[in-house]
Parts: structure tokens; sequence; C-alpha cells
């Protein structure tokens, strides 16, 4: 409980590695490299093939947390909701292939402990078999295998899947599958029927063409298109033609998939809008890599209706995964709100740049500690300068610094200046004869990256060494003089006064307002529990967030779009109201401070 309060009490939050707030591909890469090393010769997990094998009198055995953290990471979110804390239905996914590992395709790792669990050792069991024995108390779950390995129709001929063309019976339809204690029969169905010639001649067999077309957009839901119920689920015409819509998403868009930034034809923004409706799933499997963010974004029907209807509709993508601080990526970005500004910026560089003016104006305690040192031989001592490792950021861009350091150095001459590049210099005669930054941007963020310089073609010894100390007090709580935090300079310097949101009718009362705006937070884990579950009682990750709408369902039920500083601003997440309120008073009570308010300036 200790180690949860000592987190709550500050938002003093800063990693030296990527976190929470690394991109998509690098968890991707990290967790096959892990899941590799689990099972590879320097580790040597025990591999059985056999229950026999498996000590159940000396040993208790339990799925490897790395395995299920795979899990969560490679599926649809739209069936891991539907786990919930059912560990039948986990194993059931698993048994019925509705979910799997990205590496262990037959295999499941197993961590088995001794009684008095002073010694544990990694097990490769044979899927099939353990999870056979895993599910011996799941009646439910062993019959639908059953109907399922027997190949059995006669379920589905009962339900009726054209209901979920109905834009008033979608919802409730959806609702019915899920709760179904024959959901894994009815989804096993429902995806191979995309995947086996076999299994969709015989669907088409037995279904008119409306159950058909019903059966697909099941499909597509369980595949993570969650948006199958909206009326216009299949054109996206209205949002394509909001202006806001247009010049802040489906633009750029296009000029993703045109790989330019050059302005585009009206005939290619016509033929990627057709793109657009063809493949709705481009944006979270594609465009989420230019993102830098912890998740891939949503399809491009979410993505677009969330962006008609938010607040902040002049706020622009940026890229959180930059910096590993989610209390300065949410300061930024509530600089950015104050000012209204539009500027197209460039993944926090010049946002952070303004926080950093802003934060030395207010007087506020050195926020962004970032230097690189090197060792001065003139004065014989090191000297450090501060620095940005983004594209932009004036001053204090890394290009910038270097040069200058070089220069001091004696390494150039003063007249001089260095070229960006990512590839190796080779000494080629006078095209090289120059200075060369050597930097994947890419794998940097604003307050590290690794560089090699060549001068005249040769790689250089530089001596330039990165040092990182950020200590950025964005709450009142954890400092000694509350004033001198982000949140009370910030309100002082824009006079805004605040009001505490309850309840969902304060919400939408509030909302409403012009000029306003409503910033939380609250608990990650409670906010996003699918994704962050709780791995003990107590546990707490304070979480940054902006409230931009209040987005009705069509059957009634309200939920609440939300930006986490953990997600790029284009992606906000739709979640109940429920989940946000329950994170709030959870660090509240711990906090005795109420974190969910109306800004009014």
């Amino acid at each position: 409980m200790l180690k949860c309060l000592i987190l709550l009490i500050s938002l003093n939050i800063y990693s030296n590695d990527e976190g929470l707030l690394s991109s998509l591909k690098s968890q991707i890469k990290e967790n096959k490299e892990k899941s590799n090393f689990l099972i590879s010769k320097r580790n040597t997990p025990l591999e059985v093939n056999n229950l026999k094998d498996l000590d159940f009198k000396n040993y208790k055995y339990r799925v490897h947390p790395e395995y299920l953290y795979s899990i969560y990471l490679f599926n649809s979110e739209s069936i891991l909701n539907n786990i919930k804390d059912s560990k039948c239905s986990l194993y059931e996914y698993l048994a019925t292939n509705l979910i799997s590992h990205p590496v262990y395709k037959n295999k499941i790792l197993l961590k088995s402990f001794s009684i008095d669990e002073r010694s544990s050792r990694n097990i490769l069991a044979n899927k099939n078999i353990y999870l056979k024995h895993l599910l011996n108390k799941c009646d439910n779950a062993q019959a639908n295998i059953q109907l399922i390995s027997r190949n059995s129709i006669a379920l589905l001929k009962k339900q009726t899947f054209s209901d979920l063309l109905n834009p008033e019976m979608c919802f409730s339809k959806i609702n019915t599958l899920l709760r179904s204690n024959n959901f894994s029969y009815f989804a096993s169905f429902a995806l191979r029927s995309k995947k086996s010639k076999d299994t969709l001649n015989k669907i088409k067999s037995n279904f008119s063409d409306s159950e058909i077309r019903g059966f697909n957009l099941f499909s597509d839901y369980l595949s993570g298109n969650q948006n199958i119920c909206n009326k216009d689920k299949n054109n996206i015409s209205n949002y394509f033609n909001d202006p806001i819509v247009r010049n802040s998403f489906i633009i750029p868009t296009c000029k993703d998939m045109y790989q330019t930034r050059r302005s585009l034809t009206k005939e290619e923004l016509n033929k990627c809008f057709l793109n657009l409706k063809k493949k709705n799933h481009y944006c979270y499997s594609h465009k989420s890599r230019y993102f830098n963010a912890v998740f891939p974004l949503q399809d491009c029907q979410t993505l677009m209706e969330n962006l008609a209807i938010s607040k902040y509709k002049f706020m622009q993508s940026d890229c959180p995964g930059k910096l590993s601080n989610y209390s300065m990526v949410e300061a930024a970005r509530l600089l950015e709100i104050a000012r209204k500004e539009s500027k197209n910026t460039h993944c926090l560089a010049d946002k952070l740049k303004k926080l950093i003016d802003f934060s030395e104006d207010q007087d506020l305690d050195n926020p962004w500690n970032v230097n690189l040192c090197y060792y001065n031989k003139i004065y014989k001592e090191e000297k450090c300068k501060r620095v940005i490792f983004g594209d932009r950021s004036s001053s204090l861009k890394y290009k910038n610094v270097i040069e200058s350091i070089l220069k001091e150095s004696k390494l150039i001459s003063k007249g001089s200046s260095c070229k960006l590049t990512r590839n190796k210099i080779i000494n080629l005669g006078e095209a090289t004869q120059s200075c060369f930054i050597q930097i994947n941007s890419n794998s940097c963020k604003l307050n590290s990256c690794k560089f090699n310089i060549f001068i005249n073609g040769k790689k250089i010894n530089h001596g330039i060494e990165t040092k990182s100390d950020i200590n950025f007090s964005f709450f009142t709580r954890g400092i000694r003089n509350s004033s001198k935090s982000f949140l009370a300079l910030y309100k002082s310097k824009y006079k805004i006064t605040t009001s505490p949101i309850k309840n969902m009718t304060q919400l939408k009362k509030e909302i409403k307002k012009k000029g306003n705006f409503i910033h939380g937070i609250g608990c990650l884990e409670e906010i996003i529990p699918y994704h962050f579950p709780k791995t003990m009682i107590s546990q707490c990750t304070p979480m940054p967030f902006l409230i931009s709408a209040i987005k009705e369902r069509k059957n009634k039920i309200e939920n609440v779009l939300i930006h986490t500083s953990i997600d790029n601003f284009l992606n906000s997440r739709e979640v109940p109201w429920n989940l946000i309120s329950n994170s709030v008073k959870n660090l509240s009570d711990n906090i005795s401070e109420w974190s969910l308010n109306a800004y009014n300036n």
C-alpha cells in the first residue's frame, strides 16, 4: 500500500526507458524477444508433453504472466473484453484458437512453484493437453469445444444474425451474442468463415444473403471493428466533408498513403477517400506506426466520428511516446488549449519548448534538465548545453546544439554547419568534405538519442554525452510549495477557475460551455482495465486525461471520449462514465483532492 501511495502523492513521473509510452512496434519487438528468450537454450525451460510429467503434489502451476501479456498485446480487444475475470473463458478461447500467442503456437508457457514458493521454474507444456486439464471444471467450455470440433451449425441456425443490419436492434444483438454461453462457438465460426473456404461454403449453403451479411458484420466486430452498429458505418461522406476532419485527419492520412508532403490533387483525394471506405482498418494497422504512442489508433471511421464532435477540434496529432513523462505531455497540451493555437506542430518538440519557456517565465524549477555535455579543453572543465532531440524547437534543437559544441571544441570552423543523415558516411572526396550527424530520429525520444559524427568522411570520437534529469512538478502534491506546481502557475497565469465534476449531469452541463475544458487525473488501471490490469489490489498509476465529448450510442448508452497522455491526441478513447468516475474517486481518496474539474477562463 505504501508503494502505491508514494506514487499517488506526486506526478513527478519520469522513466528512463519507454515504459507505458513505448510505441506499439517497440512493445511487439520487445515482447517477441522476451518470448524467444524464455524458450532459448540460455534459459532452457522444462518441456512436457504429458500431464504425468507434472508433479501436482509438490508443485503449483500457473500460466506465465509474460504469456498472458502477449495474449493481451496481440489479440482483438473485442474478444479480450469478453473474458473479464473468468479463467474458464480465457482457457476456452485459447483452446478454440479465438486468441493465441504469437510465438508459442502449440505450447503454453507455465511457471511452476514449489509448495513453499521458495523456487520456481518455467515450463513449456503441450497447449491442448494442459488446457484440457484446466477445463475439467468448465462444463460450458467443454460443450462449446465439442460443438466446434464437430463443425455443427445447429446453434447458428437458431440465431438471427440479420438483426445486426437493423440499427435499432444491432447493439442489443451484439450484447446478446457476447453474453451468450455459446459465445466462443459463434465467434469461432465467424472468424473461421473468413479463413476457411469449407466453413464459408457451409455457411453460404445454409443461410440467406441477409443472414450472411449480418454474420460478416459479427466477424468484423470480432476482428476489431467495434463500430459495426453505427448507422453510417459504411458511409463516411459526412465526416469526409467536415472541414476540421478533412484538414486535420483526411488530408494528413492521404499524404501518408501517397508518402508525400506536397498538396494533393482533387483526384488523389477522391481516390484516397474511396480507399478509406474500403480499408477502414488502415488507420490502426498502418497509420499508427507514425504516431509513437502506446496503442495503435482506432479504425478510420471512429477517428473521424470522434474528431467531428470533439471539443478540441484545433488540436493536432502529437507523439507522446517521444517523451517518457506523461505529466509533461499533459502540461504541453494544456498550454496549447489555453492559447488555442492551431499551428501544426510535430511530435511535441515545439510544444515542449513552449512548456520550458512557460516554466522559466513563471519561475518554476527547471523542468527540462536534459543536456549534451562535453569536456571543454580551453576552460579545462565539463560544459553542458540544454537540448531537445526533436526535428524543431529552434535554439534547443539537437543539430544546433551539436554544431555549437563542435565549434567550441575547434572540430569545425565557426562558419561551418552539419548535415543530418541516417546513413553511415564514407569518404567519397569533395561530396563528404564536411560535417555529418548520423541519427535515426525514429528511434529517438525527446530526452535521449544516440548519434555519430563524421567529419570529412571520418567518424570521430566526439566525447559528447547525454545527461538527463527531469523533475517536473505537475500536481500540487508532493512538493513543499504547492503554488510552484505547474497546475497552480497555469491557473494563475491564465486566470482559470475550476469546478468539480462528480456525476454525468455536471459533465453534460460543463461540456456544452464554450471556451472551457475538462481535465482529470485518474488511475490508469481503472480507465483502461483490459489493457493495464492490476497486479495488486491497491495499484494506481496516475494518468492525466482530457474529456472532449459525450458520445451517445443507438442503445442510449452514453460514453465519454477521453484523451489520455499515453495516446496520440488524435486517438480519443470511448470509455464508460463509471470507469472514469471510479478511476478519479480511487485516486482522489488517496490525495484528498478531487481530480476531475471543469477549467473556465
